[in-house]
Protein backbone atom coordinates (compact mmCIF):
# COMPACT_ATOMS: atom_id res chain seq x y z
CA UNK A 1 0.00 0.00 0.00
CA UNK A 2 3.24 2.03 0.73
CA UNK A 3 4.23 1.75 -2.32
CA UNK A 4 1.21 2.37 -4.42
CA UNK A 5 0.86 5.79 -2.36
CA UNK A 6 4.62 6.69 -3.37
CA UNK A 7 4.35 5.84 -6.75
CA UNK A 8 0.85 7.51 -6.70
CA UNK A 9 2.26 11.07 -5.11
CA UNK A 10 5.67 10.97 -7.57
CA UNK A 11 3.41 10.77 -10.50
CA UNK A 12 0.96 13.50 -9.49
CA UNK A 13 3.66 15.07 -8.67
CA UNK A 14 5.97 15.21 -12.00
CA UNK A 15 2.64 15.37 -14.19
CA UNK A 16 2.36 19.30 -11.70
CA UNK A 17 5.82 20.39 -11.96
CA UNK A 18 5.77 18.79 -15.92
CA UNK A 19 2.69 20.44 -16.73
CA UNK A 20 3.52 23.88 -14.92
CA UNK A 21 6.80 24.31 -16.64
CA UNK A 22 7.28 27.82 -18.72
CA UNK A 23 9.70 28.47 -21.61
CA UNK A 24 11.00 31.86 -20.15
CA UNK A 25 13.65 34.26 -22.11
CA UNK A 26 14.77 35.39 -18.70
CA UNK A 27 13.65 34.04 -14.92
CA UNK A 28 14.82 35.10 -11.47
CA UNK A 29 13.42 35.66 -8.36
CA UNK A 30 15.18 37.75 -5.50
CA UNK A 31 14.71 36.68 -1.71
CA UNK A 32 13.67 39.74 0.47
CA UNK A 33 16.03 39.37 3.57
CA UNK A 34 13.89 38.38 6.98
CA UNK A 35 10.79 39.18 4.61
CA UNK A 36 11.31 42.95 5.56
CA UNK A 37 11.47 45.29 2.27
CA UNK A 38 12.94 48.76 3.18
CA UNK A 39 12.23 51.16 1.16
CA UNK A 40 15.34 52.14 0.00
CA UNK A 41 16.57 48.89 -1.01
CA UNK A 42 16.54 47.84 -4.33
CA UNK A 43 16.29 44.64 -6.04
CA UNK A 44 17.44 44.61 -9.70
CA UNK A 45 17.67 42.00 -12.76
CA UNK A 46 19.77 42.22 -15.35
CA UNK A 47 19.12 40.42 -18.99
CA UNK A 48 20.67 41.39 -22.21
CA UNK A 49 18.79 41.67 -25.74
CA UNK A 50 19.73 40.74 -29.49
CA UNK A 51 16.90 40.20 -30.93
CA UNK A 52 14.76 43.76 -31.48
CA UNK A 53 12.06 42.16 -33.99
CA UNK A 54 9.68 39.92 -31.09
CA UNK A 55 7.75 41.00 -28.50
CA UNK A 56 7.67 39.83 -24.83
CA UNK A 57 5.64 39.43 -22.15
CA UNK A 58 6.36 40.95 -18.63
CA UNK A 59 5.52 38.89 -15.67
CA UNK A 60 6.26 39.93 -12.08
CA UNK A 61 6.04 37.13 -9.24
CA UNK A 62 5.38 38.13 -5.38
CA UNK A 63 5.86 35.51 -2.53
CA UNK A 64 4.03 36.84 0.52
CA UNK A 65 3.58 35.62 3.85
CA UNK A 66 0.09 35.15 5.32
CA UNK A 67 1.33 37.89 8.29
CA UNK A 68 1.26 40.18 5.56
CA UNK A 69 -0.83 43.15 6.77
CA UNK A 70 -1.96 44.56 3.42
CA UNK A 71 -4.63 43.68 0.57
CA UNK A 72 -2.22 45.17 -1.75
CA UNK A 73 1.29 45.71 -2.73
CA UNK A 74 2.75 49.20 -4.46
CA UNK A 75 5.86 48.73 -6.11
CA UNK A 76 8.15 51.49 -8.38
CA UNK A 77 9.68 49.44 -11.71
CA UNK A 78 12.93 50.99 -12.51
CA UNK A 79 13.15 50.16 -16.28
CA UNK A 80 17.51 51.26 -17.36
CA UNK A 81 17.69 50.73 -21.47
CA UNK A 82 21.34 49.67 -22.87
CA UNK A 83 22.01 53.79 -24.01
CA UNK A 84 21.28 54.62 -19.84
CA UNK A 85 18.31 56.36 -20.30
CA UNK A 86 15.77 55.16 -17.81
CA UNK A 87 11.63 54.99 -17.85
CA UNK A 88 9.46 54.36 -14.20
CA UNK A 89 6.28 52.41 -14.12
CA UNK A 90 3.99 52.12 -11.10
CA UNK A 91 2.32 48.66 -10.07
CA UNK A 92 -0.54 48.34 -8.13
CA UNK A 93 -0.45 44.28 -7.34
CA UNK A 94 -3.51 42.62 -5.56
CA UNK A 95 -2.85 40.13 -2.92
CA UNK A 96 -5.96 38.97 -1.23
CA UNK A 97 -9.74 39.82 -2.24
CA UNK A 98 -11.79 42.61 -0.61
CA UNK A 99 -12.53 39.80 2.27
CA UNK A 100 -9.45 39.27 3.24
CA UNK A 101 -8.97 35.79 1.42
CA UNK A 102 -5.60 35.66 0.15
CA UNK A 103 -5.19 34.97 -3.90
CA UNK A 104 -2.39 33.22 -5.70
CA UNK A 105 -1.07 29.30 -4.98
CA UNK A 106 0.16 27.86 -1.84
CA UNK A 107 -0.99 26.88 1.34
CA UNK A 108 0.11 27.39 4.70
CA UNK A 109 2.53 30.33 5.39
CA UNK A 110 2.95 31.32 1.32
CA UNK A 111 1.30 32.77 -0.93
CA UNK A 112 2.80 32.72 -4.94
CA UNK A 113 1.11 35.49 -7.14
CA UNK A 114 1.92 36.08 -11.44
CA UNK A 115 0.86 39.40 -12.66
CA UNK A 116 1.04 39.87 -16.30
CA UNK A 117 2.76 43.45 -16.36
CA UNK A 118 3.33 44.33 -19.84
CA UNK A 119 2.23 42.52 -23.05
CA UNK A 120 3.52 42.44 -26.16
CA UNK A 121 6.18 44.59 -25.42
CA UNK A 122 9.21 45.70 -28.42
CA UNK A 123 12.52 46.12 -26.58
CA UNK A 124 14.19 48.61 -28.97
CA UNK A 125 17.73 48.23 -28.23
CA UNK A 126 20.18 45.14 -28.23
CA UNK A 127 22.32 45.25 -25.16
CA UNK A 128 22.08 44.88 -21.46
CA UNK A 129 18.64 46.36 -19.68
CA UNK A 130 18.23 46.36 -15.98
CA UNK A 131 14.75 46.33 -13.78
CA UNK A 132 14.84 47.61 -10.26
CA UNK A 133 12.16 47.10 -8.09
CA UNK A 134 11.62 49.40 -4.90
CA UNK A 135 8.72 49.00 -2.45
CA UNK A 136 6.64 52.07 -2.92
CA UNK A 137 3.85 51.73 0.04
CA UNK A 138 3.66 54.16 3.17
CA UNK A 139 5.95 52.57 5.39
CA UNK A 140 9.78 52.37 5.80
CA UNK A 141 10.03 49.16 5.80
CA UNK A 142 7.43 46.41 4.59
CA UNK A 143 7.19 43.14 6.82
CA UNK A 144 5.69 39.80 4.77
CA UNK A 145 7.33 39.85 1.50
CA UNK A 146 9.43 37.24 0.99
CA UNK A 147 10.49 37.35 -2.79
CA UNK A 148 9.81 39.83 -5.68
CA UNK A 149 11.21 38.11 -9.24
CA UNK A 150 10.97 38.89 -12.84
CA UNK A 151 10.12 36.41 -15.75
CA UNK A 152 10.05 36.83 -19.69
CA UNK A 153 8.29 35.64 -22.18
CA UNK A 154 9.21 35.43 -25.92
CA UNK A 155 6.27 35.57 -28.00
CA UNK A 156 7.10 33.22 -30.99
CA UNK A 157 3.89 33.99 -32.99
CA UNK A 158 3.99 37.63 -34.21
Amino acid sequence: MKNILFVGFFAVTTLIFWGCGENYFYAKSETIEEQSWPKDKVKGFGFSVEDTTSSFNFIVNVRNTTDYQYRNLYVFMNTIYPDNTSSRDTMELILAAPSGRWLGKGSGFYRDNLFMFKKNVHLPLKGEYRMEFIQAMRTDTLKGIDEIGLRIQKNDSQ
